[in-house]
């Protein structure tokens, strides 16, 4: 499953003063499957698993117009459910940059926060570790993978100055995977396994490619690529 988002603002103007340029949006992506466990007893006790995430986030700001205010924010959100469990993780980054009237400083705030399976994360490969309790053997389990990326970026110049240019760049790109890791998939008491036609799981393993008669629910759901260009204090968006 794979998500992106990419917001970027290059602006050069002349001369005088700029409102403001502000450009939003996110992407999410989604997949739902449910997964077989058999056994010889109807219920297992315990289970363990670590779905995979991949990917980066950019949260940047360059150059110092006189007089400018830039602000980048980004975000990822993520959701695994099983059953009635829901396992949930969020990061944010919030970068704003105030550049005196001369140019010649400015001042950075940056402010990030991480909670849940996204605890100290900041972009890369991670493995994450979930436990669950009393799962049913012989039925069907829903099993659930979501991901939210969220990105805006701003500009505001309020003075009179020379020439200058800036970029203001807020990327987000977990096109790479989200979901059930390669290989051995649960780790399972002895004499119980895993399958699912969704997932692609046979024998509680999961192959590195999908067979062409069964594939695998997570493909991009959700794109976003957004750019901003201001020119002499023009907007223009392509």
């Amino acid at each position: 499953m794979r998500v992106a988002t990419q917001f970027g603002l290059d602006t050069n103007t002349s001369d005088g003063a700029f409102d403001g340029l502000f450009l939003d949006g996110r992407a999410s992506a989604q997949s739902t499957g449910t997964v077989t466990f058999s056994g010889p007893q109807p219920n297992i006790s315990e289970l363990l698993f670590s779905p995979e995430l991949d990917g980066s986030i950019l949260t940047q700001i360059l150059g110092k117009g006189p007089g400018s205010v830039s602000r980048v924010q980004t975000a990822l959100d993520i959701r695994v459910q099983i059953r009635n469990s829901r396992f949930s993780g969020c990061i944010f980054n919030n970068l704003s940059r105030q550049v005196d009237g001369d140019g010649e400083n400015f001042e950075d705030t940056l402010t990030q926060t991480t909670s849940g399976l996204l605890q100290d994360y900041t972009g890369g490969f991670l493995s994450i570790p979930i436990s669950l309790n009393n799962i049913p053997v012989g039925v069907p389990v829903k099993v659930s993978f979501w991901i939210q990326a969220t990105g805006s970026v701003s500009y505001a110049k309020s003075v009179q100055g020379d020439a200058f240019s800036a970029q203001v760049v807020s990327d987000i790109q977990f096109d790479n995977t989200f979901g059930f890791a390669q290989g051995e998939i649960f780790s399972l008491p002895e004499g119980f396994t895993a399958n699912s036609d969704d997932f692609g799981i046979v024998g509680n393993i999961r192959e590195s490619t999908a067979s062409p008669t069964t594939p695998e629910p997570t493909a991009i759901f959700g794109s976003l690529l957004l750019l901003g260009l201001i020119l002499s204090g023009k907007k223009q968006l392509y």
